[in-house]
């Protein structure tokens, strides 16, 4: 509850906006999350942190909540206002920092290094996922004789674009590398960019370009917490 009584029990009033962004932090913590470098809002799906499309979805939630807290005193929309400001820019709903030595699948988070599998909760979960379960020791044959067959058997070539597969499931953005593919048509270049695709997700790729990058001064927005770039 927000609401508070005088000392003699007979007028009651809402709490002050600090008291009630407190309760409404411990109310929402692991349920919305609030990015304070983009001023993007995020839910928490049970296996990642979810940008939400419209801040106005975080408003209905804090509403809602802020209702049921005030019970027939109501409130101001102001009221909503003040503390849907302290949360945000007190960041008293943080989320946790994206650990890249982990990477997420759907049935918990890859320590890189020990090969283990964790337990994806609100405090550790990143704010993207991989769309399968781990496997260990999968074996991926088809793949394999695909990339041979497509680049007709370089195995320095097929080294290479498993590098790159690899740079694009780590998140390399450090190497400020591109993929540049060229050929001729039924040669292999739209099978790739759909396996990369498959490899990372679909949420996680935009498909985009150059026109529209250059054009589109809205279009850059698009990439953000995005894996893969398609263009």
């Amino acid at each position: 509850m927000i609401v508070v009584k005088t000392q003699n029990g007979e007028r009651e009033s809402l709490l002050v906006d600090s008291k009630a962004a407190q309760i409404l932090q411990e109310s929402l913590t692991g349920y919305l999350a609030h990015d304070i470098k983009s001023q993007a809002w995020h839910k928490f799906s049970g296996i990642h942190w979810e940008t939400l499309e419209s801040p106005q979805l975080a408003d209905n939630v804090l509403i809602d909540r802020i209702y049921r807290g005030a019970g027939d005193l109501g409130f101001k929309a102001g009221y909503k206002n003040g503390i849907k400001s302290l949360l945000c820019d007190g960041a008293m709903l943080p989320l946790p920092e994206n650990d890249n030595s982990k990477l997420p699948f759907k049935n918990g988070l890859l320590d890189l290094t020990t090969k283990k599998l964790e337990t994806i909760t609100p405090g550790n979960a990143q704010t993207w996922c991989l769309p399968y379960d781990y496997k260990a020791g999968a074996v991926c044959t088809n793949i394999k004789h695909w990339l041979k067959q497509a680049v007709d058997e370089d195995i320095d070539t097929v080294q290479f674009l498993q590098a790159w597969m690899a740079a694009v499931l780590h998140g390399r953005a450090d190497l400020q590398k591109f993929l540049h593919l060229k050929g001729s048509g039924g040669t292999g270049k739209g099978t790739f960019m759909r396996l990369l695709t498959a490899l990372i997700g679909q949420k996680n790729t935009v498909s985009t370009s150059l026109d529209q990058l250059e054009q589109n001064r809205f279009e850059s927005a698009t990439l953000y917490n995005k894996r893969l770039a398609v263009i």
